[in-house]
């Protein structure tokens, strides 16, 4: 579950880095990872799951002040984070060609 869902961040792939997907590809932006730091978007289940969690911005002249997330290591706990957030986040907007 959690393996299928977060793809790897790439520096060959910065599209695809923070994104989760599922069995049909369709991929969503659900954070950043900046200095070594997981920054998480703020949705309901990130907040209620890590209701103590710092909040800050991921780079100079971000937008969005994001939740850090200290222990990415509790599988478990990332693992109902991230199927939370994946079920809340709407689908991607398709591009125009």
């Amino acid at each position: 579950m959690f393996s299928e869902r977060m793809e790897a961040a790439s520096g060959q792939c910065p599209e695809d880095a923070g994104s989760a997907a599922d069995g049909t590809g369709v991929k969503k932006l659900i954070g950043d990872i900046c200095g070594n730091c997981l920054f998480l978007k703020p949705t309901e289940s990130v907040l209620r799951l890590l209701p103590d969690a710092e909040r800050a911005y991921p780079y100079e002249g971000s937008k969005t002040l994001m939740v850090v997330v200290e222990d990415v290591e509790d599988t478990e706990l990332m693992a109902e984070i991230l199927d939370g957030m994946y079920a809340e986040l709407p689908e991607p907007k398709k591009k125009k060609r």
